[in-house]
């Protein structure tokens, strides 16, 4: 057996064939998979959208798809022949560092522009990837995408993101962007940061509340959450500048709830200049109602104090005559005192509407407030309790009496109004001395002897804001036709004038209170008791009296008769003239009203002057001073009676001026 090939058993033989027949069963299977992967591969070839193109590495063109044919316009044959590279625009900065990335690095991503059959470009998306086939030779997989229509969406947005920047930047509206739970502007425009003088950087970092005078943080917040529940909020309010000015901005504001981060997109218009406008054309309004009250009070006050003038002169008449009973000259007292309140509304009448002059004299603020009470009582109501707090050893002030009565009036009116519900108004006065020390506090006061008119309320109080604006003209908080907005303006003004100083103390629900400091008079430390007025004397002149109204005419006559005098009485200038050419020799002075029917008394007066130079005369008026002495040329000295006026006023008068060199 030694020498013998040992043939395989049966079973041996079996096992070979079953593993020869697995290993063709596995290269069927592979065959069947490159199969599949070739025609899948080809199926992806031929139907894909971008253009696809294999080379060898020399760059000729060895497949191109139809995408590829239909992108550059050439069959595929042509596509052959003009090679890979030569589809490239060469005029293309790109395309050399392309091609060098390419051969470096065996592949390259990026974009060109290439250039089609008919000469025209386009921008594309570019992939090449350099393999070797199953020969081992090198091929480049090159993939093109043609982004025009991207690339012209691309600038269109780009466009459209320039046109808004342009509009969001140069618009006349700052446009703010703000977080809500931070209430900080994350994003705005350049008129935003230019309507209140900030550079970009110092406005990224502020909060609103920074610059908003009206609204704390707590304020905005509960703003934003309005925004936020209505969606939108329009509103006007006050930021502070870096200046340290005030602008007034219109805010519109609409809550975008989009996004993972919701915003809140403000449009803040400055209206300060259009509410100085609104203020000019408000307060030329008012002034032009001023002018018009101003004109229907002269002229009420004319009839009004012609009537007040016999109204006095009477009185003053029957009192003489009544000498011993006590009860017709209580009576006549009274009259006397209403005639006197009934004086004191005209001249407030005239000095609200701007139309007395000012005539400072020696004056008892003490007094002044006592007589004001009773009126101010009547004036607020019942509801309302009115109290007196005044100081003795006062100082007197040198000031107008129909302004610091004004003072008075509009405080206690404003008091009022703050107390709808009742409450208690305290009038005080006291005497202070405001050193260096403490005109700190007083910067518009000077170091000095202070007489202060306090005027208190229980009322509703002011927010702090109000309280700031308290004293601007035309500011009130009150509703359309319920003020103007003038009375402590007024107030303001009419003190600034007597050199004084204005300090208000207000909290919310806690009242309010007013002082008022006046400067005291030099050398009038405290006021006297007035000594027994003057003698009226009489005389033997001859007196010309025309006057229209025919009661004022009737007491003067015989208040001047009564006293010595000779008078001879016209109701009118042109009969007070006819009566002076047949007597002027004899008459020594004419007491002549200046207005009167046919002429009046200045007219009259020139043509009696052309007669006798050297005549002296003495005019009188129910109209406003001021109105008198712009309409007739009157100065200071001019002998003048403004109405009402007692008989003793104008017996002084006529004696003071016939005694005159």
């Amino acid at each position: 057996m030694d020498g013998m090939i040992e043939r395989p058993t049966y079973r041996a033989l079996e096992e070979m064939l079953r593993s020869l027949q697995k290993e063709c069963s596995d290269l069927n299977r592979m065959i069947l998979l490159l199969l599949d992967g070739e025609n899948k591969f080809r199926t992806f070839f031929e139907n894909s959208l971008d253009a696809l193109i294999i080379s060898d590495e020399t760059g000729r063109v060895l497949e191109a798809n139809a995408a590829a044919c239909a992108m550059f316009g050439y069959p595929e044959e042509e596509l052959m022949r003009l090679g890979r590279d030569s589809l490239v625009d060469p005029d293309d900065p790109r395309r050399l560092p392309a091609l060098r990335e390419r051969e470096r690095d065996g592949r390259f991503a990026g974009e060109l522009n290439f250039k089609r059959g008919n000469g025209s470009t386009f921008p594309a998306e570019i992939t090449s990837v350099l393999f070797r086939n199953k020969s081992g030779e090198r091929r480049a997989s090159i993939i093109i995408r043609d982004i025009t229509r991207r690339r012209r969406m691309e600038d269109a947005l780009k466009e459209s993101e320039e046109l808004y920047r342009t509009v969001f930047d140069h618009g006349e509206d700052g446009i703010v962007i703000v977080e809500p739970d931070t209430a900080a502007p994350i994003w705005f425009n350049k008129r935003a940061c230019e309507q209140l003088g900030y550079t970009p950087e110092e406005f990224a970092r502020l909060k609103i509340a920074d610059i908003d005078l009206f609204e704390g943080p707590d304020e905005v917040e509960a703003r934003i959450r309005k925004v936020i529940e209505k969606g939108y909020d329009e509103f006007e309010t006050i930021h502070l500048a870096r200046s340290g000015e005030r602008r007034n901005i219109l805010v519109k504001a609409r809550y975008i709830p989009a996004g993972k981060r919701p915003l809140c997109h403000c449009i803040w218009r400055d209206i300060t200049e259009t509410k100085r406008r609104e203020a000019l054309e408000k307060r030329l309004q008012a002034s032009q109602r001023m002018e018009t009250v101003g004109t229907l009070a002269g002229a009420i006050a004319h009839d009004f104090n012609n009537a007040l003038t016999g109204i006095i002169g009477f009185a003053a008449l029957l009192r003489e005559g009544l000498s011993g009973n006590e009860q017709a000259l209580s009576d006549l007292d009274e009259v006397m005192l209403c005639s006197e309140r009934a004086a004191m509304l005209t001249r407030q009448l005239l000095t609200y509407a701007r139309r007395q002059v000012v005539e400072p004299v020696r004056l008892d603020l003490n007094r002044l407030v006592s007589d004001l009470v009773k009126f101010v009582s009547k004036l607020i109501g019942d509801r309302i309790e009115v109290r007196t707090a005044l100081a003795c050893g006062l100082p007197a002030l040198h000031a107008d009496v129909g302004e610091i009565e004004q003072v008075v009036m509009n405080l206690c009116l404003n008091a009022r109004d703050a107390m709808p519900g009742g409450g208690s108004l305290t009038i005080g006065t006291e005497a202070v001395e405001l050193d260096a020390e403490a005109g700190r506090e007083l910067p518009e006061a000077e170091p000095g002897r202070y007489a202060v008119l306090t005027v208190s309320d229980t009322g509703t109080g002011m927010e702090k804001a109000v309280e700031e604006r308290a004293f601007d003209p035309f500011f009130t908080t009150k509703g359309p036709g319920e003020g103007m907005g003038l009375g402590l303006s007024m107030v303001y003004g009419i003190v600034r004038r007597h050199g004084g100083a204005v300090r208000l103390s207000t909290e919310p629900g806690k009242g309010t209170t007013f002082r008022i400091y006046f400067p005291a008079a030099e050398g009038m430390d405290a006021l006297v008791p007035a000594g027994p007025s003057e003698a009226i004397r009489g005389g033997t002149e001859t007196i010309l009296l025309a006057e229209d109204d025919e009661a004022a005419r009737k007491i003067a006559e015989r208040t001047l008769t009564g006293l010595g005098y000779t008078v001879l009485s016209a109701g009118d200038g042109e009969a007070a003239v006819d009566l002076f050419r047949g007597s002027s020799s004899r008459i020594d002075i004419a007491l002549l009203d200046l207005v009167m029917p046919r002429k009046g008394g200045m007219d009259a007066f020139r043509e009696m002057r052309e007669i006798r130079g050297d005549l002296k005369a003495v005019f009188v008026s129910g109209y406003a001073a001021e109105d008198i002495r712009e309409s007739f040329a009157l100065n200071a000295g001019i002998p003048f009676l403004s109405k009402p006026f007692g008989p003793g006023v104008l017996a002084r008068k006529v004696r003071e001026v016939l005694d005159r060199d």
